[in-house]
């Protein structure tokens, strides 16, 4: 119980402290987070083991409640046919008596610390959300800060040199892709004679059409 009522003050202490004292916050404080888990999955443990037992003593108190209806019953049936054991049964009867006194008190031990533990793990619990929101938000802050501080640097380039490196990385690419089209192996060399045939009677075509127009 008394690990469980330290844990605010040491681990906030703690987190506060290395919070200043470390560059990388954002892993210092997730180390601190996950201490408040597992402090916290400790304490639900605890909290569940408590309820069991809870339960357990007031199964055997119920059973003492029994053991003394049983006792209490054979002490008057034995009162007028032996005396000697009707004192024995009584005896067994106050015994179970105290059992019942006895897990009594035990349940509300029990329960009185069980009470304290939720109420001690509802305010754990309240100070990890705050802290793990606490976390969230800065690290969107910081995350929003390392933007603004890329734009700012992206703005200080010069963008006429951006962009002649991406004009040269483009020239780069055509010129690669050319030489994987090109198979100078597998030339054709009478498709070529045949398009500078072609080539030729076009020219010669074009060059009528000027004299012709000349005389005119």
């Amino acid at each position: 119980m008394s690990h469980i009522k330290r844990i605010i003050t040491t681990v906030t202490a703690q987190f506060n402290e290395l919070v200043d004292q470390v560059e990388n916050h954002q892993a210092i404080t997730e180390s601190a987070l996950r201490k408040f888990r597992a402090d916290i999955r400790e304490a639900k443990t605890q909290a569940r083991l408590l309820e069991k037992e809870s339960q357990q003593a007031l199964l055997n108190k119920e059973k003492a409640l029994k053991d003394v209806e049983t006792w209490t019953q054979r002490a008057k049936k034995y009162a007028n046919e032996d005396r000697d054991k009707a004192l024995e049964c009584v005896k067994r009867l106050k015994l179970c008596e105290k059992e019942v006194a006895l897990w009594g008190e035990r349940s509300q031990e029990i329960n009185k610390s069980l009470s304290s533990l939720k109420n001690q793990l509802h305010r754990v619990e309240s100070q990890y959300q705050e802290l793990r929101s606490k976390q969230r938000n800065y690290t969107c802050r910081e995350y929003a800060a390392k933007l603004k501080s890329s734009a700012a640097a992206s703005n200080c380039i010069d963008e006429d040199c951006i962009q002649d490196v991406f004009d040269r990385w483009d020239r780069k690419i055509i010129k690669n892709e050319i030489d994987g089209e090109l198979d100078f192996s597998k030339v054709d060399n009478l498709s070529i004679e045949i398009e500078q045939e072609q080539e030729r009677i076009d020219l010669e075509a074009t060059l009528d059409d000027l004299v012709t127009d000349e005389k005119k």
